[in-house]
């Protein structure tokens, strides 16, 4: 699995769906600002051991497309990546259908024990002769403890997918090094298109052994029977401006980014440091933003995160149990367009998955991740 940064929602107080808490409004003329998605099976119970995390969606001619991550067996920790498709119904709550699995595990190969963190954009690429307009990014593993977790692509002509995982897979490889603490791998991954075709930036969690961090790649997906690295594209994504819960520098994993085409500004949404006791997720996950520099002519989506130059991380909104009513708030998404670029510059929903913190029961935990949006306002 990979939220190993993180991982999974619900009790008797969710089960039945939109279940309102905390400071949720019940009003059904305009939309909550935070609701329970979905449930993963009508009328589930708490005896019901499936999980729902790491949500990413978009929306694309008035649907929304959501992709996350779900066990499939009852009592079966193996993740598969799920999907739904959303409209907005009169009271205008987004609305979603039926579960579909659209990538699982492939026997005897890298990804055989686990799929998931999916990232969808829509380009134009080409994959042995044939056209696809979207892009998955995941990670996938042969561990079960967590280890040497690797990111692949998969290519799809809808939406719904069907998903064809490409041959050169993992194109982020891991290397298990000299390091001698817990060397997670590489994953998490979150795709911004550069140019709304096959330029792409890639962002993915790297934990080493050494330092956890997160990493961004400027790719020519384009053909992804060659994927290229653009030229001097690697970086460490700045943590300049970040504070961790005991006020101090934190860290980025489990991270993900949207850009907005309006103000040039890069978004993200971050799971907070550190977890609590006994958790394995984060309690809270908090949104920033980085300026970026329009007039400058050599200007890209992202330019300057591989052009710092004493730039530092905004904060502007906060997920945690005042929002939900969760102990854990983790695992996040914004919702943006197909290209991962913002839907508007007023206000961004974002995705997050919500848990109680059962410290002597696994699946007490687990079986209660669920998935959850939440409406931030931008105010400056």
């Amino acid at each position: 699995m990979k939220k190993k940064f993180s991982v999974f929602l619900i009790s008797v107080a969710l089960l039945g769906g939109c279940t309102m808490h905390g400071d949720i409004s019940s009003s059904v003329t305009e939309q909550p600002k935070t609701y329970q998605l979905f449930e993963h099976k009508e009328g589930e119970t708490e005896l019901d051991n499936f999980y729902n995390y790491c949500p990413t969606s978009f929306e694309e001619d008035g649907v929304r497309h959501i992709y996350y991550c779900a066990n499939k067996i009852h009592g079966n920790v193996t993740d598969y990546v799920a999907y739904r498709r959303g409209e907005k119904n009169e009271e205008g709550l987004w609305v979603y259908g039926e579960l579909q699995y659209v990538l699982e595990p492939t026997e005897n190969t890298w990804d055989s024990r686990h799929v998931c963190d999916p990232s969808v954009i829509k380009g134009e690429f080409t994959y042995q002769e044939e056209k696809y307009s979207y892009l998955m990014a995941y990670l996938g593993c042969v561990t079960s403890d967590n280890t040497k977790n690797e990111v692949g692509l998969a290519v799809a002509k809808a939406p719904e997918g069907p998903f064809i995982k490409i041959d050169s897979n993992p194109i982020c490889h891991y290397e298990l090094n000299d390091n001698k603490g817990f060397q997670w791998g590489y994953g998490q991954p979150s795709m911004v298109s550069m140019d709304k075709k096959g330029k792409v930036l890639l962002f993915y969690t790297v934990g080493d052994g050494s330092s956890t961090y997160t990493r961004v790649e400027k790719w020519d997906f384009s053909s992804l029977d060659q994927p290229t690295m653009i030229s001097d594209s690697y970086k460490r994504v700045i943590t300049r401006g970040l504070k961790n819960l005991n006020g101090n520098q934190d860290y980025i994993s489990n991270a993900d980014f949207a850009y907005d085409a309006t103000s040039g500004r890069i978004y993200m949404i971050k799971d907070d440091h550190p977890m609590p006791e006994g958790a394995s997720v984060s309690s809270s996950s908090t949104i920033y933003y980085l300026e970026e520099d329009f007039t400058n002519p050599d200007f890209y989506p992202g330019y300057t995160l591989f052009n710092v130059v004493g730039d530092a991380w905004n904060e502007m909104d906060h997920i945690d149990i005042s929002v939900s009513g969760f102990d854990l708030n983790h695992n996040t998404g914004f919702v943006t367009d197909p290209y991962g670029w913002t839907l508007s510059n007023k206000s961004i929903d974002c995705l997050f998955t919500a848990s109680h913190n059962y410290s002597s029961s696994f699946w007490g935990t687990l079986g209660s991740y669920r998935i959850y949006q939440y409406t931030m306002e931008i105010t400056e």
